[in-house]
């Protein structure tokens, strides 16, 4: 039933209408609203943090469970959360300038390694991956951003850094260098300390094994060679000393350790060492030595003076004691009497004789 203009009823005769097909569009409306369903469980089941962000305020649209439990905070905290309040300041003034680009448009993707601060304040690090959307017409309508928490790799890198820094320092405190022998390519490494070691600038000195023996003094080369052959048929470390000879001339002693490493079939393949300057320590090692030879000899003096003061004390107690017993011995006799004319003038020239004997003696003992 129908109303005419002037109020009154009328009874319809027909309907006309126009049917469209659209099943086309429901079924991608349907394929459309799948592709949505699995994109938001990739996006938010995803084992990495994933957001998106708007391009005109770098707000949070969106961002996954992964990512929020990464920074801290829920998904209505960020909601309400612009990407610049979590990157860390160090980082967001070199890091925003290239994020505000890809938000632009001006580039499609971005990648990068920034350090984010979480709710607690903890300093997280993140590499990002980013890219844009465009509508139809090219223009930005948000960015994707995937981020893989990378803080224990970084922490591994920075703690790797600290251990290379303070094994410089103790090479370098220590006059020591690390070396690389490869052994089938026949092929040296040298740390910047080995070339200081011997006095040149790093790459100045040619890094191979002619090199470093023509370093090695001229007195202790064949031992060296004798003594790496050995190392390399027994398939054992090696421990090393020699002096070498600087660029400037200097000799000096050095202390390399080494091990060798075999290849699968049980072949030397790599040797890899430390030489350290030990100068010092042999210079007191010698001095050391000079001093026991010294001590030695000195103590071996005094023994000698002492078995010759024995020996001397021995001879001049003989030669002090015969003229005394020869003028006691005749004394007894002239005392006695009864001795002739001849007997008693040969005993006073005994006695003369002997007394100026021992005089002599005892002159000569003075004198000494």
């Amino acid at each position: 039933t129908v109303f005419a203009g002037n109020g009154r009823r009328r009874k319809a005769a027909r309907i006309i209408g126009v049917a469209f097909d659209i099943t086309g569009r429901k079924e991608a409306e349907e394929r459309l609203h799948a592709s949505e369903e699995l994109f938001r469980t990739i996006f938010d089941l995803s084992g990495i943090g994933n957001l998106q962000i708007d391009p005109s305020t770098g707000g949070f649209i969106r961002a996954n469970r992964e990512f929020c439990n990464w920074l801290g905070y829920s998904e209505g905290e960020l909601s309400e959360m612009k990407l610049e309040e979590v990157v860390h300041p160090d980082d967001l003034e070199d890091k925003w300038a290239d994020i505000g680009r890809l938000l632009r448009g001006e580039v499609d993707e971005h990648f990068t390694e920034t350090r984010c601060v979480r709710k607690d304040g903890e300093v997280v690090w993140g590499l990002i991956t980013s890219r844009i959307l465009r509508d139809a017409s090219g223009r930005p309508l948000g960015a994707v951003t995937a981020v893989t928490d990378i803080t224990e790799r970084k922490r591994a890198e920075e703690a790797l850094r600290e251990s290379e820094r303070r094994l410089k320092l103790s090479l370098a405190a220590g006059r020591a260098g690390t070396w690389e022998w490869e052994i089938k390519e026949d092929t040296l490494i040298w740390s910047d300390e080995y070339y200081d070691l011997y006095g040149v600038p790093p790459g100045d000195l040619e890094a191979t094994l002619d090199n470093f023996i023509l370093s090695v003094h001229p007195d202790d080369r064949d031992r060296i060679l004798a003594e790496m052959s050995e190392v390399l048929q027994e398939r054992k470390d090696a421990e090393l000393e020699f002096r070498f000879i600087r660029a400037d001339g200097e000799e000096r002693w050095a202390h390399s350790s080494a091990q060798l490493t075999l290849d699968e079939s049980g072949e030397p393949e790599m040797m890899v060492g430390i030489m350290i300057d030990i100068t010092e320590r042999k210079q007191a090692e010698m001095e050391r030595e000079e001093l026991l030879r010294k001590e030695r000899e000195a103590r071996e003096q005094a023994e000698a003076a002492n078995r010759g003061k024995d020996e001397f004390v021995a001879m001049v107690s003989h030669e002090l004691r015969s003229p005394l017993n020869a003028m006691l011995g005749w004394s007894k006799i002239l005392k006695k009497g009864g001795v002739d004319a001849k007997t008693q003038s040969h005993a006073v020239e005994v006695i003369e004789r002997s007394a100026r004997a021992q005089q002599n003696l005892i002159e000569d003992l003075l004198d000494m």
